[in-house]
């Protein structure tokens, strides 16, 4: 095991127990995404307090597949912003903890970023790049720190949705009180 975390035994940053004197303030927040009949932002329960910082690692739990809707997918942003800055385009068109990540294609000539599905809150360097030679594009993740209290929203993308059941799963750094 390598890293910087190595002498603890962690790979990686981001599975510490992030805390401050003591007090953990990295967390899990948690909101029903239930089906309205428009494809507009509804807002959460979750609501995050002023620089409270949101990691790349947010995801969709999809237990019940949507299989009417006519475009399966669903943002999630801030209200009032961007309100596809945190996912953009997650399917739920299938089972399980759908992550925002990176689409890579493999083409004649190279791989290359291709589009993503990580907000421009989170993903703030996208750049496609093509099927040539050296043309890998770039894709540069960082966390979000919230400029004022922020309100999580959700978008479906049609009003005509009949069966997901679905919640976020928002990680965040919350600032200590």
């Amino acid at each position: 095991m390598s890293g910087p975390f190595a002498d603890i035994g962690m790979r990686d940053w981001r599975h510490a127990a992030l805390s401050l004197d003591g007090v953990p303030v990295a967390t899990w927040k948690r909101a029903n995404l239930p089906i309205v009949a428009a494809a507009t932002a509804q807002a959460t329960a979750i609501v995050l307090p002023i620089y409270t910082i949101i990691l790349e690692d947010s995801f969709i739990r999809v237990t019940t597949l949507e299989a009417t809707g006519t475009t399966k997918t669903v943002d999630v942003g801030v209200s009032g912003g961007d309100e596809d800055g945190i996912l953009d385009g997650i399917s739920v068109a299938a089972l399980g903890n759908i992550l925002g990540k990176p689409t890579y294609t493999t083409g004649s000539n190279d791989t290359y970023f291709a589009s993503s599905t990580v907000g421009a809150l989170l993903a703030v360097k996208k750049i496609a790049g093509a099927d040539v030679v050296g043309d890998n594009g770039v894709y540069v993740v960082e966390p979000y720190q919230c400029p004022a209290a922020t309100t999580i929203c959700y978008t479906l993308a049609a009003a005509d949705y009949a069966e997901m059941e679905a919640e976020l799963f928002l990680h965040v750094i919350e600032p200590p009180s």
